[in-house]
């Protein structure tokens, strides 16, 4: 009789033990999905960062040119000056006059 009932609780055991492996296992497979979410997230996150930095070496180097052009076009370089020095407004007074 004792032998049937350890036989049987043994079995439980078993049974309980395979439903929890069962249970990791998806756990497992759901965190690696996430994992795998992530990865591809942040990839595309340092794909933007250096799609960013491309575009700020672009601009500083258009910017660079810019400022290095002979002063041919008055126009352009009066409205740079402007936003350079908004603060200060004698000084873009005389840059108008300068000019016309």
């Amino acid at each position: 009789e004792l032998g049937m009932d350890d036989e049987e609780e043994e079995e439980e055991n078993v049974a309980a033990q395979e439903k929890q492996l069962e249970l990791l296992i998806r756990k497992k497979a759901e965190l690696e999905a996430k994992f795998r979410s992530v990865r591809s997230t942040t990839s595309q996150v340092e794909l933007h960062c250096e799609d960013l930095k491309q575009g700020i070496k672009q601009h500083q180097s258009q910017r660079q040119t810019q400022f290095s052009l002979p002063p041919n076009n008055t126009d352009t370089q009066d409205v740079e000056m402007m936003m350079m020095k908004d603060n200060d407004d004698d000084d873009d007074d005389e840059n108008m006059e300068k000019a016309a």
